[in-house]
């Protein structure tokens, strides 16, 4: 899954979904039992550009499995690149204010709680608020079948091959069945993800000239069959090779 794909900047713009229904469930909790003040709602939006950081990562860790999966996978992103966030705001924090800091201390006045002690605990209360953001973003990649969601491994009947290395896929169509509607699964084989990166005969090539440059290797090694042989697969297409 590649950052150029169309489908990551739709998967981005869930991450502005999230961050509404974050700052609204901390606006409900606000208004109700916990009674924040103004400043945790501040320190929520300003730091919610996170679900930027973590589900962008998310995406290149993903490659394919359940909603709940990627759900998961997502939330702890997502709490990974909040923690470092408010590490620096600490960092930053203590560098700017220590002789402030030390001269109250030295007054004998309070100083509170310390900006290590309210970032973990606004850590705590955004890990809570988060998860049923992130649980949303991978049920709506579902939906708009922004992640793929199934493995190939159909050999036994039909004439469909992988386009780019020949991989035999059996009744299954990567295109579709009008050979205009990708699927956007991976080839187990070759590692192609069919739909982004084998658009075009260029492409195809392109990435055909990599993997076996790379040494024709295998993107689920436990679909390999024995004895198998890379060229004798590429006359499966020999079509496109002959290019």
């Amino acid at each position: 899954m590649k950052l150029t794909d169309k489908r990551f900047w739709i998967f981005e713009a869930m991450a502005l979904l999230s961050s509404f229904l974050t700052v609204g469930l901390l606006r409900f909790f606000e208004s109700g039992p916990m009674e924040l003040d103004d400043f945790f709602t501040l320190y929520f939006i300003t730091c919610l550009p996170n679900y930027l950081i973590g589900q962008a990562v998310a995406w290149k860790v993903f490659k394919r499995g359940s909603c709940l999966k990627l759900g998961l996978l997502i939330y702890v992103c997502c709490i990974i690149a909040f923690a470092i966030i408010l590490v620096v705001v600490c960092v930053i924090d203590y560098l700017l204010y220590f002789e402030q800091r030390a001269e109250i201390v030295q007054s004998g006045m309070s100083p509170g709680f310390t900006a290590a002690g309210v970032s973990v605990f606004i850590l705590l209360y955004w890990t809570v608020l988060s998860f049923v953001p992130s649980m949303m973003v991978s049920a709506l990649s579902a939906v708009f079948r922004l992640i793929p969601q199934k493995e190939v491994d159909k050999r036994d009947a039909g004439n469909n091959f992988c386009p780019v290395c020949g991989y035999p896929l059996g009744n299954y169509n990567p295109w579709g069945d009008d050979g205009k509607t990708p699927t956007f699964d991976i080839c187990p084989c070759c590692g192609v993800e069919w739909g982004n990166e084998d658009y075009t005969p260029e492409s195809r090539k392109e990435y055909r000239n990599k993997w076996i440059a790379a040494g024709a290797k295998w993107f689920d090694p436990q679909k390999k069959p024995a004895n198998w042989n890379p060229e004798e697969q590429l006359k499966n297409i020999a079509y496109e090779t002959d290019r």
